[in-house]
């Protein structure tokens, strides 16, 4: 019975650790082609060694390090295990005693001429393969490393688990069941940052008056079945609006939820013609400060809002988006 390759049925997903078997098949083949031919020498040495063997001068680690684009403790493993060999030696810098410069000794380039034509049969072997396949490996790996170096692989991934957890909050607007939800979750990052003050408990208890009465809305996150969020927007003159009291449940931040109530709520203040958005912030609030100005928000200094006066404003930044 043949057995199925998990590898084929993951695909993209399992690309590094698809890419990690096959380069382990080809140095294991690689050490065979050295046995063969009666040389001791390591695949995992040949960038290094090739490297020191094209230098006219001693390389340090970190020379090496960038040349090759490789890691500097994966490049001390790598000399340290030639150097065990006897193939390379390292001397201390005349200008530097803490700096060690490495190169080949003589027995490591007394392998020199019997490597090059191995290392020729390896070129054509290769090349062989992409014959073969028709695919040119080498040429798809350089594009790739380059779009990496662009936006590396940890990024990508981020962005996309980003846009999965955006598309998976739904948000719904104001019902009286839901007026609870409003007050905790502005308790809950008020009393852990700073207060709950007056003119707070006034709008938390009340938005019907301090809300909705003012050409407002209030939005509420729904993330895997439950409440999690919330914000509030109100008018405060003639087309600008005042976006304010958002807050998600701590238990479910990073999740997207924050991003996606902000931007619904710029949605709706453009249904109502709404021409500009203030808010207060503080720069102590990383996160929200972030979000704010990757949407457009600006700092903004003349404009009175509700809630200037508070204690907090003392610390606070007033950003506006025009819309």
């Amino acid at each position: 019975m043949n057995s199925i390759d998990i590898f084929d049925s993951l695909g993209p997903t399992a690309i590094a650790s698809r890419t990690r078997r096959f380069l382990d098949i080809y140095l294991k083949d690689g050490e065979a082609v050295y046995k063969n031919q009666g040389i001791m020498f390591k695949t995992k040495w040949f960038p290094v060694f090739y490297l020191l063997c094209k230098s006219s001068e001693p390389l340090a680690i970190t020379d090496i390090s960038n040349s090759l684009h490789m890691t500097h403790p994966n490049v001390i493993k790598i000399v340290k295990s030639m150097s065990k060999k006897g193939i390379v030696v390292s001397l201390k810098d005349e200008y530097d005693a803490r700096k060690h410069l490495i190169k080949l000794s003589d027995k490591g380039r007394t392998l020199i001429p019997l490597l090059e034509p191995i290392w020729k049969a390896f070129e054509n072997a290769v090349l062989g393969l992409f014959n073969e396949t028709g695919f040119n490996f080498i040429e798809v790996l350089s594009k790739m490393e380059e779009s990496l170096k662009r936006k590396g692989m940890a990024e990508r991934v981020l962005s996309n688990i980003k846009i999965a957890q955006y598309e998976a909050v739904a948000i719904i607007e104001y019902t009286p069941q839901l007026k609870r939800y409003f007050r905790d979750f502005n308790y809950e990052w008020l009393n852990k940052f700073f207060e709950v003050e007056e003119y707070d408990e006034e709008i938390l208890n009340n938005p019907e008056k301090y809300i909705l009465s003012k050409n407002g809305f209030i939005l509420f996150a729904l993330l895997d079945g439950e409440i999690v969020g919330t914000c509030a927007v109100s008018e405060i003159s003639d087309g600008e609006y005042e976006l304010s009291k958002l807050a998600v449940t701590e238990r479910k931040q990073n999740r997207q939820a924050g991003k996606k109530l902000v931007v619904e709520a710029i949605k709706k203040i453009k249904e109502k013609n709404g021409k500009k958005v203030f808010l207060l912030t503080d720069e102590r609030l990383t996160k929200a400060f972030n979000l704010y100005r990757s949407l457009g928000f600006k700092a903004e200094k003349e404009k009175i809002i509700p809630g200037k006066n508070l204690l907090r404003s003392k610390t606070s930044s007033l950003m506006s988006l025009t819309l």
